[in-house]
């Protein structure tokens, strides 16, 4: 009991800190100034998200924190004034304390857009949530061009402010605390189903009522499907666990994955599989730095991956391009955010306050090799796949359903990163040393 208040109230304080300040929308509508200089913007606040049952556009909810559906934001660059227009039935909803925006009724907008459109030559515009224009007619004739705002919002969304770090540390510190107690409570012959509600539990007793993205809770066979969900399966004796989660607070979703034996002790070809991931997810943490291109740890890991899949046997030319990525079922990384896969891209330079995830895996599932010559044929010939499979299949069949994905979320600062999900064990003798504890789910 006194656990939960202490939780409750932390919770209290920390949203009492960050919505009474209004900083940090105005700071950013002031950036969106300076990059429209005397001209118009236009976001409308409608599209569809990962998890949540509404309609949202992120880049809207970024500038304002308003959540009214169909709401529409315009910035004068002119006047620097930015106002929001809504329904009557949308009025209702709590606004942040932002002084930046005036409030209309959203009939209002066309005339209002109407009087502004004389005196500005671009009219920059969201391309993501478009709003009609029809009615304005000869006025957005005389427009000199209509430009895409969302690049611009986007770049701003990949460095994280004080306040989206506050919001994106305490997700991710709820989504350690809810690994750490699945992994004191497995056992086999608990159901998948068992962990994902005791995930649930643990975040809502947080305040983190929502999901980033579906919980995958996976055991066994199951481990070795990337995108698992079903969480259905009753665990058994010697099972590799996969989970891929994060719980979301104040829209901010968190992503860890964390992947352990449900009997607590891992077996010598787990740890084997185990170790070189951890080994190569290491190896990419320590290479994302200011200034270092994105590619070059993701890079780094698959080179790890690479040396040690050759070393246990499981590839025959660690000079193959194919064979560098037979094993690779995903990418290693991705921004996170207001959505797990949040804006950023794939390549470019690591910047201070990025926060990013780092995630090799690797799958064994029992009809891999079987399926390698329709995943390869178009590339690779035919001989030289059976060749392949010949050699590595005795070493492969000691790995079936063995699953392993190790991801963290790590935040890009002056000098070097730090890992914010490190509250959660991924060492060897640490898990199997929480493993050990006893959790309040356990009969």
């Amino acid at each position: 009991m006194q656990l939960r208040i202490v939780i409750s109230l932390s919770v209290v304080f920390l949203a009492i800190g960050l919505f009474a300040q209004n900083e940090p929308y105005t700071e950013r509508q002031i950036r969106i100034y300076d990059e429209i200089g005397e001209n118009l913007a236009i976001i409308k606040n409608s599209g569809r998200d990962y998890v949540l049952p509404m309609d949202i556009n992120w880049n809207y909810y970024y500038l304002t924190g308003d959540e009214s559906e169909g709401a529409i934001l315009l910035m004068n660059g002119r006047t620097k004034t930015s106002t929001i227009y809504k329904t009557q039935a949308e009025y209702r909803r709590r606004m942040p304390d932002n002084e930046a925006n005036n409030l209309k009724d959203l009939k209002d907008f066309n005339s209002d857009l109407m009087l502004q459109l004389g005196r500005t030559k671009t009219l920059w515009v969201d391309y993501s949530s478009m709003v009609n224009f029809e009615e304005l007619g000869q006025r957005m004739q005389n427009l000199e061009s209509i430009n895409n705002l969302a690049p611009i919002i986007h770049n701003m969304r990949k460095i994280k402010d004080e306040h989206e770090m506050e919001l994106l540390s305490y997700a991710i510190e709820t989504t350690a605390a809810g690994l750490r107690e699945v992994m004191k409570a497995a056992e086999p012959g608990m159901n998948e189903k068992d962990f994902e509600l005791i995930l649930k539990y643990k975040f809502q007793k947080a305040d983190c009522e929502h999901l980033g993205f579906g919980i995958q809770a996976a055991s066994g066979p199951n481990a070795t499907h990337v995108h698992y969900g079903n969480n259905d399966r009753q665990t058994e004796k010697g099972d590799m666990m996969v989970f891929d989660v994060g719980a979301r607070f104040a829209y901010y979703t968190a992503d860890i994955s964390r992947s352990f034996p449900v009997s607590g002790k891992f077996t010598k070809e787990q740890k084997e599989i185990y170790g070189l991931v951890l080994k190569a997810q290491k190896a990419a943490i320590n290479t994302m730095k200011k200034g270092v291109n994105i590619q070059i740890p993701a890079n780094n890991a698959l080179d790890v991956l690479n040396q040690g899949l050759f070393e246990l046997g499981l590839i025959t030319d660690s000079n193959s391009g194919w064979q560098k990525r037979f094993w690779i079922q995903h990418g290693f990384f991705h921004h996170i955010g207001l959505v797990v896969h949040d804006v950023g891209g794939y390549g470019g330079i690591l910047e201070p306050g990025m926060i990013i995830t780092m995630e090799p895996g690797l799958y064994f599932p029992a009809d891999y090799l079987e399926s390698a010559k329709r995943r390869l044929s178009r590339s690779v010939d035919s001989a030289e796949i059976d060749e392949f499979i010949k050699k590595v299949k005795p070493i492969f069949n000691k790995y079936i359903n063995i699953g392993v994905r190790i991801e963290d979320d790590v935040y890009i600062t002056e000098n070097g990163n730090k890992v914010i999900s490190k509250g959660v064990p991924k060492e060897i003798d640490e898990i199997e040393k929480l493993m050990k504890e006893t959790s309040l789910f356990n009969n």
